[in-house]
């Protein structure tokens, strides 16, 4: 039994025992509890790539907080939510969501949730077409409430992790690639402090996609195949799909067709498993583009 399926397991075992009669506990409690459990396996459904099943825990979970007054637990659902809709790439639902849960986390003095919904919004707003303006007023408002949250912070590593991966998506908006590289390998180095392999693991993968996009393949190609190695590990599909089509990508850009179309093909099922539609019918596009550019070579 692999660790996430037993952290399931012990989590059902303890609901069964709040609904167990016999335990004398005030029902106030007893649904806090609860709360908590639902949340957490929707975490674990979460980096398990389950993400319908995910999205119905979390929104049980915020409901049972809500019911019993627990601002903070019904703030991290609804990121939570906003962070599955942004990575099925339902932005608009995630930019409501995560601007919700930015306001709640400020309400209860949590600058560290208030952070990470900034963070994902710089994400959303990074994928999103936007005017010049949009990319240079963003950073001002984010980076003063991201110093100020790294630094009052009980968890400062990974508030300063998540305040690098921000400025360097800044950073690559402004095509500051150099700088971009230095802020992910500190960000990587925090994560890793810290044990949170899925952070280093996108630090690694973001390290790569700047290599490809600098025209860096060797490097991009060690880089995105040890950051594929990372996801793997701890079961984010994906992250690992992700990572797949980008390789696929390069050697595509290195005119090596056969190995890119058996890239293209394993990412595509990769992301048909997790639901990852857009990324599926990427996959199948890149895939025409290579079979359209054999023809005409030939």
């Amino acid at each position: 039994m692999g660790n996430h399926q037993r952290a399931k397991t012990e989590i059902e075992i303890i609901q069964l025992k709040l609904k167990d009669i016999n335990i004398h506990e005030h029902e106030e409690s007893k649904a806090n509890n609860n709360a908590k459990c639902l949340q957490r396996l929707g975490d674990i459904c979460g980096m398990q790539s389950e993400y319908s099943e995910a999205k119905l825990l979390f929104t049980e979970a915020q409901t049972q907080f809500e019911k019993v007054g627990h601002q903070l637990g019904a703030a991290q659902c609804i990121r939570s939510l906003g962070d599955i809709c942004r990575m099925q790439d339902e932005y608009s639902v995630a930019k409501l969501l995560l601007t919700e849960a930015q306001t709640q986390f400020e309400k209860v003095g949590n600058q560290l949730g208030a952070t990470q919904c900034i963070q994902s919004l710089g994400n959303i707003s990074k994928t999103w077409s936007c005017t010049a303006t949009d990319l240079y007023q963003f950073p001002i408002n984010c980076c003063t409430a991201l110093y100020r949250a790294a630094q009052s912070c009980t968890e400062g590593d990974l508030a300063m992790a998540n305040t690098q991966v921000l400025l360097m998506n800044i950073c690559r908006m402004q095509d500051e690639y150099s700088e971009a590289k230095l802020l992910l390998t500190e960000a990587k180095t925090q994560f890793e402090k810290i044990g949170h392999q899925l952070g280093a693991a996108q630090c690694i993968r973001s390290l790569g996609d700047i290599c490809r996009m600098q025209n860096e393949y060797s490097e991009a190609k060690l880089l995105l195949t040890e950051a594929q190695t990372q996801f793997e590990k701890v079961g984010h599909q994906l992250g690992a799909a992700q990572c797949i089509r980008s390789l696929g990508n390069i050697c595509r850009m290195q005119s090596e067709y056969s190995e890119a179309k058996l890239l293209f093909t394993e990412a595509q099922t990769q992301f048909e498993k997790v639901g990852h539609q857009l990324g599926a019918a990427q996959c199948i596009q890149s895939l025409h583009d290579i079979s359209r550019q054999h023809l005409g070579n030939s």
